[in-house]
C-alpha cells in the first residue's frame, strides 16, 4: 500500500465528491472543490480579448505571407534534365594532349599530369598518340606537344589542327610552334628573338580579345619581376 492510499482512506467522504474505483478493489472519494476552483478562472474583458485575437491574426498573416510556410520555401531549385531531353549546354569540356609516341622525349606527360588534376569542374583530359590511328573529333581543346612537329604525319596533323581551330576549337601552343604554323593562324605579324629581358613593355590600345590578352601579359610580367629569384632568371 502506498502513502497516497493511506492518505485517501483517512479522508472522510465529502459532500460533493467524485467516486473513483481503484485497481486494488477499493473505492476513493475526491473533493470536487479543487476541480471547480480550477475551472473558475478570472474572466478576461471582451475588448482586451478581441485586441489580442487581432494581434495574433496579424502575426500569423505577416509571418506566412498570406499562406502556410514550409521548410525550403524561397529556395530556387535547378531544373533537372528529363531523361532523353537534350542538354542546352555541354556538361563537360574534353581536352586532348597530342604527342608522338615514336619520339624519345616524353615531355607531354607533365602537361597531361597537370590537366588530369584540373581546377575546373567537368573538365576531362586524354592523351592521344598521333603516331598511330587517332581522331581529334569530339574534343573541345587541343594541347599539342612539340614532339608532333617531327612526326611522320606532321603536315597532315597541322592541317587538322588549323581546321579544328577554325571551327571554334581551342588550341594551346608553346613558343616552339612559332614557325610550325602560319603567322595568320597564330595571329602574329612577325617573330623576333628576345635578346634580353624586356623591362619596359608598351601595350598599344587594342579591342576585343586582344585587350584581355594584354591584361594577362601585364599581370604575368608584374608577378614575374616580383619573384625572389628574378635576378637569376633575368640573365637566362
Amino acid at each position: 500500500m502506498f502513502f497516497t492510499d493511506i492518505f485517501l482512506q483517512l479522508q472522510p467522504r465529502p459532500a460533493t465528491a467524485l467516486k473513483i474505483p481503484c485497481s486494488c478493489g477499493k473505492i476513493y472519494w475526491f473533493r470536487l472543490k479543487s476541480f471547480a476552483a480550477a475551472r473558475q478562472a478570472p474572466k478576461m474583458k471582451r475588448p482586451i480579448r478581441t485586441a489580442l485575437c487581432c494581434v495574433l491574426l496579424l502575426c500569423l498573416l505577416s509571418g506566412s505571407g498570406g499562406g502556410p510556410s514550409f521548410p525550403g520555401d524561397g529556395i530556387k531549385n535547378n531544373k533537372l534534365t528529363e531523361p532523353g531531353e537534350p542538354s542546352a549546354e555541354p556538361l563537360a569540356q574534353r581536352a586532348a594532349v597530342l604527342y608522338d609516341g615514336a619520339a624519345a622525349e616524353e615531355d607531354w606527360r607533365e602537361t597531361f599530369s597537370q590537366l588530369s588534376q584540373p581546377l575546373l569542374l567537368c573538365f576531362e583530359a586524354e592523351a592521344v598518340d598521333i603516331s598511330g590511328e587517332y581522331s581529334i573529333e569530339g574534343y573541345d581543346l587541343l594541347y599539342p606537344d612539340e614532339s608532333v612537329m617531327t612526326a611522320a604525319n606532321a603536315e597532315a596533323l597541322r592541317d587538322e589542327i588549323v581546321a579544328f581551330g577554325g571551327a571554334g576549337g581551342g588550341v594551346f601552343l608553346t613558343n616552339g610552334f612559332h614557325d610550325f604554323f602560319d603567322k595568320g593562324f597564330l595571329g602574329a605579324k612577325s617573330f623576333a628573338p628576345v635578346e634580353e629581358y624586356p623591362h619596359s613593355l608598351s601595350y598599344p590600345e587594342a579591342g576585343g580579345d586582344l585587350s584581355e590578352l594584354q591584361d594577362v601579359l601585364r599581370d604575368f610580367f608584374t608577378l614575374y619581376e616580383e619573384y625572389s629569384g628574378f635576378p637569376e632568371l633575368e640573365g637566362l
